[in-house]
């Protein structure tokens, strides 16, 4: 009878532990909001017939062919439709922990395991209906695909697989390919034929397409970025970022200076951690210095955390490369205190992951649930047909894409021959442009109308332009149901 090895039990056990903590953390309030605007368009383009509908949004369409099969074997409940990304981010647990014991033992295992449980810029995304999740999973493939050829006996063909699956997950999954393209050309120890050069040329090349056919070769589809960059002076910097990945609190910085310490400190006295330390920030600082230039001189707000969802898993390896093999009593004692500050270090994340509980609730659902006490209600918004995708189209509302324009404001005479309530539905933000306009047009034209903001604690406000009456409300609905 074979006989079950201890090590492997143990390894085994630990990855169990971690895949348990890690759903737990992300599951937690998954479905407490509903769908905010980005999360709506995934769903609308994963619920259409057509099947070219997932090309639609301005990254590539990987995660959208999943959500597709997943809505199709369930629902577009918002528990239900985040579950997949929980699954992506508690799967990236487990590679990570995996890869950690695979590289450094015990220690590793529960170094990345702990930090990655914990990391509330992934939990934050392991709980929303986009592709940030699996773009977070597929960057830690790749990650471990080349580590395993620069430093191991790794394979060139996952190196290739994994980073034609980043080009095909995020617009910005070239910037890791072609860091891992430097290094693969760089190195002495791998020498890569031809044809694996030209197929990573060819992913990153796919992935610049992607993107510029995205924009249509200029910044109008991230027109906001600018807006954004005017009104709040918090995007022109990583300062969000950096609380995302653990910069919170003193005590965070404190920590996290002594978990660099310990990374650098073994790293000099070894030369394979010192490689491994610079290939592994590598991913990390170039990127940031690249996106700062690019916030300057192009005045944009480039610093959303979520587009450098990215650097979690080289960010997890820098931090827990001070953890070293525990055979003799000193590295031993050495792991032991680097995991106690690992420790101490997730603990001082806790503010971050109480924000990302109680984050931003999405209006969208109340305004329908709102709406729904009037009768033959039509809606008109510059938020496109994503916004029908779930909520309005479970009341049987219309919603029509429209531009405040002559055209449109045509089409709101015609509207109200048929309807007794057409309602212009915006975000805060969006309206801002064209709000004024809208009402001398209506002043103008005689129409009764009634402006007002849509506010939910904690919400972004949405505007509510109810035309053809003068009277805020139906009969029978008080302020505070209608959420004013």
């Amino acid at each position: 009878m074979k006989t079950f090895n201890r090590r492997t039990w143990l390894k085994y056990l630990v990855i169990g532990m971690a895949l348990f903590a890690s759903v737990i953390v992300r599951f937690h309030m998954i479905g407490r909001t509903g769908y905010w605007y980005d999360e709506m368009i995934s769903l609308f383009l994963a619920q259409n017939g057509d099947y070219f509908a997932i090309f639609g949004d301005n990254n590539p369409f990987l995660y959208h062919v999943f959500l597709k099969l997943w809505i199709s074997i369930g629902s577009t409940d918002e528990m239900y439709v985040r579950t997949l990304s929980l699954i992506f981010s508690a799967t990236t647990t487990v590679l990570l922990t995996w890869f950690g014991w695979q590289t450094i033992g015990i220690a590793g295992a529960v170094g990345f395991g702990i930090l990655h449980i914990f990391q509330p810029l992934s939990v934050y995304h392991g709980q929303e209906a986009r592709m940030y999740a699996l773009f977070e999973l597929v960057t830690a493939i790749h990650m471990i695909a080349v580590y395993n050829l620069l430093f191991s006996k790794g394979s060139q063909k996952a190196v290739i697989w994994s980073a034609i699956l980043l080009c095909f997950t995020h617009y910005l999954g070239f910037i890791p390919v072609v860091i891992s393209l430097l290094w693969i050309w760089r190195s002495k120890k791998r020498a890569i034929n031809k044809k694996d050069v030209l197929l990573l040329v060819g992913a990153v090349g796919v992935g610049v397409t992607i993107l510029a056919f995205a924009l249509g070769f200029s910044w109008k589809h991230v027109g906001w970025q600018s807006l954004k960059y005017a009104v709040d002076p918090s995007s022109h910097h990583p300062a969000e970022l950096f609380s995302y990945l653990g910069f919170a609190r003193p005590v965070g910085v404190a920590l996290l200076a002594i978990l660099s310490m310990m990374s650098v400190w073994a790293g000099a006295r070894n030369t394979t951690t010192k490689h491994r330390l610079i290939w592994i920030l590598s991913y990390v600082i170039p990127p940031l210095i690249v996106f700062q230039i690019a916030s300057i001189i192009f005045h944009r707000a480039v610093f959303i955390p979520r587009y450098f969802v990215f650097l979690i898993p080289f960010w997890i390896f820098f931090l827990t490369s001070g953890l070293v093999k525990a055979k003799p009593t000193s590295g031993l004692i050495r792991n032991v205190a680097v995991l106690l500050v690992v420790g101490l270090f997730c603990l001082s994340t806790r503010s971050e992951l109480r924000r990302v509980y109680e984050r931003a609730h999405s209006p969208w659902r109340d305004v329908a649930n709102f709406l729904s006490d009037y009768k033959k209600n039509y809606i008109l918004t510059t938020r496109g047909e994503s916004i029908r995708s779930p909520y309005f189209d479970k009341i049987m509302i219309p919603v029509e894409s429209w531009q405040p324009n002559q055209n449109g404001f045509s089409r709101i005479g015609e509207l109200l021959k048929s309807y007794n309530n057409v309602w212009v539905l915006d975000t805060y933000w969006g309206s801002i442009s064209y709000l004024s306009i809208l009402e001398e047009t209506l002043r103008f034209e005689k129409i009764p109308h009634y402006v007002r903001k849509f506010e939910i604690p904690g919400a972004e406000p949405l505007i509510l332009v109810r035309i053809g009456s003068d009277k805020p409300y139906a009969e029978g609905v008080s302020d505070i149901k209608a959420g004013f």
